[in-house]
């Protein structure tokens, strides 16, 4: 009974995700979903640094679904949901808020609150777009298509809004590494991942949801 009612509960859940996705970016300028798209892809680049070979066998996934299998799906997108959900937590509590402040003032605070707020919606954007794709994914092999490319359909919507951002994907890309090369060197990406950070964020706007 727990599973039938847990496999519902997440089956709800993917189905209002779309949305819960398109909401998140409206709100965003081009540059800034173009910064979602590279969040996404810097992600998975960071998992397949942190865990070898499964790692790229995870990462490779996430970038190309189109061959994962119902339980492949629902595994990789229960997997980023927790990720995610973390991400939601990690903007700065007013207890940080105000130790920061009593250290190092109002204009550093603010400052630093807008950073981290600012990183961890576009980070949060970045896992939805890859979960919005499992969700896809799993939904054309449920044969759940009928609706999936409608007018109304917010994977259609959310498909719009990614291409609309593809011009700006290069200067987000050089925008995040020389954020690394400032703060984390060792994180910084050479010019052949430059090359395929840009190359697979601009995948991912014009292909998707697919």
């Amino acid at each position: 009974m727990m599973n039938i009612l847990s496999r519902v509960t997440r089956k709800r859940r993917m189905g209002k995700l779309p949305a819960e996705v398109e909401a998140s970016l409206v709100p965003l300028t081009p540059q800034e979903r173009a910064m979602a798209l590279i969040q996404a892809v810097n992600y998975c680049l960071n998992v397949r640094r942190d865990f070898g070979g499964i790692g790229m066998q995870i990462s490779r996934a996430l970038l190309e679904p189109g061959n994962l299998s119902s339980t492949d799906c629902k595994h990789l997108y229960t997997n980023l949901e927790e990720v995610r959900r973390n991400m939601h937590a990690a903007r700065l509590s007013n207890a940080e808020y105000e130790a920061t402040l009593r250290r190092h003032g109002k204009s550093f605070a603010d400052g630093f609150k807008r950073e981290m707020d600012s990183s961890a919606v576009l980070n949060s954007a970045g896992l939805g777009i890859l979960m919005t794709r499992l969700s896809y994914r799993l939904a054309r092999l449920q044969a759940e298509v009928n609706q999936l490319h409608e007018p109304e359909s917010a994977y259609t919507r959310v498909a719009g809004l990614l291409r609309a951002c593809s011009s700006h994907i290069a200067a987000a890309a050089e925008a995040h590494n020389k954020i690394s090369l400032a703060t984390t060197p060792d994180k910084a990406w050479s010019n052949e991942a430059m090359d395929f950070v840009r190359d697979s964020a601009s995948i991912l706007a014009v292909t998707y949801p697919g």
